[in-house]
């Protein structure tokens, strides 16, 4: 998402004292598997992308105004996406407070393997896939379901006091159950 339409609205906005803005974009690659049938009808391969932005807006007169806004919103008509997030203000002098620039701490967020398979390459996905069905015959289970996903994510956090940090993340997941009533999954940053 490019937030430089709406940062400069923001900051041309007189009546906005103060704000902060979180965009993330996602990608998700998921897996079903209904009975045993992987990407059937009932549990479809897809791949999605969803882009937005949350907002804290402090208005001159001291009232708050939170939300989240689509990219098209942003896109289209920032000055317009300002004004509806005006109609909603509220008084809360404890929200009203923006991050400053502040040392951010290194912490593993990215994988390149999840990101691969969230952009669309299936090849570790395929992998986990055929491992769980060799296990599932192995155990002799009759039927067995589950759910396999990735996400890679950008995310940029932007405030009037100068705060700008931008990084990007991933995480997978999988779960599976055996005859309805056995199961197990895992969520994590990487495969």
């Amino acid at each position: 998402m490019n937030l430089d339409l709406l940062l400069e609205a923001l900051a041309a906005a007189p009546e906005v004292r103060a704000w902060s803005v979180g965009a993330a974009e996602r990608r998700r690659l998921s897996l079903g598997v209904k009975d045993r049938q992987a990407g059937g009808p009932h549990a479809p391969i897809d791949l999605a992308e969803s882009c937005a932005a949350r907002y804290l807006l402090v208005w001159t007169d001291g009232k708050v105004s939170k939300g989240s806004w689509e990219r098209r919103q942003i896109q289209r008509d920032a000055e317009r996406a300002i004004a509806a997030a005006r109609l909603h203000a509220y008084d809360d002098p404890d929200a009203a407070q923006v991050a400053e620039p502040a040392p951010v701490p290194e912490v593993a967020l990215f994988d390149p393997g999840a990101a691969a398979m969230a952009s669309g390459d299936t090849t570790l996905l395929a992998a986990r896939l055929s491992e769980i069905r060799r296990l599932v015959a192995d155990a002799g289970f009759a039927t067995w379901s589950g759910a396999f996903s990735s996400t890679l994510s950008h995310t940029r956090i932007v405030t009037s006091a100068g705060l700008d940090v931008a990084e990007r993340a991933t995480a997978t997941a999988w779960h599976v159950s055996f005859e309805g009533e056995l199961s197990d999954g895992r969520a994590a940053r990487a495969p």
